[in-house]
């Protein structure tokens, strides 16, 4: 008979295998859209019975909002479960998955010490088999990946970097495999392969950001990296598109605020002042009426 998921995992544990649960495939480049697109789907839902699930939709809300917010916090499906899956990194460097239902939370599994305490979780199925990765990075400027059933699927060099300045996910060639996007501390940009974990590519230039995203922000085929210090570099070639004559934000995000087919780049900042609208291919900002 085969074992249920959380079997599944119960054994992993015992055996000593180290990685993650399952999680959700949550597009870097679309989080905006996707908070807006579920708090309106989540308010106009009926509300389902515990015989379809035993979290209540509001509970499911504000852990994706809690996801949204704290980059260390990530919301994961419960295989075949009722209830909910959350991956959390704290400041002791250690990874922590908790099943949660309405009237409990169980601890599944917790990552032994990692080397510097967890700055950032990522989500993503890296090499497209349908599982999903975790993909955390340190204080330190290490990296973890680990895959759904707990195994370290790859773990950088102390070498490779002394500090991580951002890190996101993105298909930036034109293989099935996504690439970890990394901007070391000293600026250079690295591609590394979902897949294999070999470096695919490394710039030539160096860069300034502590956020960035991918996407494609004017009217090329060509994705864009966008950094949040007001910088659009081509993803393929690594040449700079547009410098702002400020910085975006202090966070930044993707959406087709005007609705010509084109993500404009939305900036906030953390001090509460109003958001700016950027337009990549006029290469203006725009205002606000």
């Amino acid at each position: 008979m085969p074992l249920s998921y959380r079997e599944e995992i119960g054994v992993n544990c015992m055996n000593g295998r180290n990685g993650l649960s399952r999680l959700d495939e949550w597009s870097r480049t679309s989080r905006f859209t996707m908070g807006w697109l579920a708090l309106v789907f989540l308010m106009l839902m009926p509300r389902v019975g515990h015989g379809q699930s035993d979290l209540d939709y509001w509970k499911i809300l504000a852990m994706d909002r809690a996801a949204y917010r704290v980059p260390t916090f990530a919301v994961m499906p419960a295989q075949n479960e009722p209830g909910q899956n959350i991956v959390y990194g704290d400041r002791y460097a250690i990874l922590h998955v908790v099943y949660i239902t309405d009237n409990s939370a169980d601890e599944l599994w917790r990552s032994p010490t990692l080397d510097g305490e967890v700055y950032e979780v990522l989500v993503e199925d890296l090499d497209g088999n349908g599982t999903s990765e975790i993909i955390c990075r340190t204080r330190g400027g290490r990296i973890y990946v680990y895959d759904d059933l707990f195994n370290v699927r790859y773990e950088n060099l102390r070498e490779d970097y002394s500090e991580i300045s951002a890190m996101t996910i993105a298909n930036v060639d034109d293989d099935a495999a996504y690439e970890i996007v990394v901007l070391a501390g000293n600026g250079i940009i690295d591609y590394i392969d979902g897949a294999q974990f070999s470096r695919e590519y490394r710039s030539t230039q160096s860069y300034r950001a502590t956020e960035m995203i991918v996407g494609n922000v004017d009217n090329d085929a060509q994705l864009e990296i966008i950094f949040n210090s007001g910088m659009v570099v081509d993803a393929s070639a690594g040449d700079i598109e547009w410098r702002a004559s400020s910085q975006f934000g202090d966070h930044i995000e993707l959406f087709d605020i005007d609705g010509d087919g084109i993500d404009e780049v939305i900036g906030y900042r953390n001090n509460n002042q109003p958001v700016s609208i950027f337009d990549v291919d006029e290469q203006q900002e725009k205002p606000l009426r």
